[in-house]
């Protein structure tokens, strides 16, 4: 397997040594990652309280995010004072730990099959995930959105359903996360992952390694906006994914 050994300051890594160096990086974030689950889930057999939970998760991710996948942000202007709809694309294995370098809280809108397809996923990542909403009839999962918006605030939804795993900048936008700013007339926040494909490139059916060469990751804020309640949430899905499209071009 090939890497782009481009470092943050666009140096080449041309020594062979460092060629090794993603692979044991790989390994390191994997033991990372399988010991955060455990430790989170049991903490979440000690701590009912969900909003707690969520807080100690997101503390001790972004915590340890700082030594293995720091993450920039460009245009943050701080939380939101009202509920907001945070969307992101989604072209990395690891961009739903990536959530939790988010500054401010905000429930995870899983409104996408990846985890009804892989439930054993969901399983496993039970005592970290801070799934809001789940896969089901679309009418309900904007109902269950405009619900959980109601009482607890931010939300954080892939508007492209799945990874990205084709040669295009991001896979065609959904209308979910634009129904539900249309209905409750709360903002939607974009935010760009910039660099997350090349710090994991995903391929299905292959194994992905880890390429820390890439770091530190971009999450650039652009200014958040308003869907007309008169608007066709389609033709919302389609200008934002334009943007995107010229952002990550």
């Amino acid at each position: 397997m090939t890497f782009p050994r481009i470092n943050p300051f666009t140096l080449e890594k041309e020594d062979p040594i460092m060629g090794v160096i993603p692979y044991i990086y790989s390994i390191l974030y994997v033991i990372w990652f399988v010991l955060l689950v455990i430790a989170m889930s049991l903490v979440q057999l000690v701590c009912p309280n969900k909003r707690l939970y969520g807080k100690i998760v997101k503390w001790y991710t972004k915590a340890v995010n700082e030594l293995f996948v720091p993450v920039g942000h460009e245009g943050y202007k701080g939380e939101p004072k009202e509920p907001t709809i945070v969307v992101l694309n989604h072209s990395c294995v690891v961009d739903f730990i990536l959530l939790k370098s988010i500054p401010f809280m905000a429930g995870e809108f899983i409104s996408a099959g990846v985890f009804k397809r892989l439930w054993f996923i969901k399983r496993i990542l039970k005592g970290y995930l801070n799934i809001v909403v789940e896969y089901g009839n679309a009418e309900n999962v904007i109902q269950d959105g405009i619900d959980y918006m109601k009482s607890d605030g931010h939300v954080i939804v892939f508007p492209e359903g799945d990874i990205n795993t084709t040669d295009a900048p991001v896979l065609q936008f959904r209308k979910g996360a634009f129904e539900l700013a249309r209905r409750t007339g709360h903002k939607i926040q974009p935010v760009v992952i910039k660099n997350s494909r090349k710090f994991a490139p995903y391929k299905r059916g292959e194994v992905t390694v880890f390429n820390p060469y890439t770091l530190p990751l971009e999450f650039k804020w652009l200014e958040p906006y308003t869907v007309d309640r008169e608007s066709d949430p389609l033709e919302e899905a389609m200008k934002l994914q334009r943007v995107y499209e010229a952002e990550l071009s």
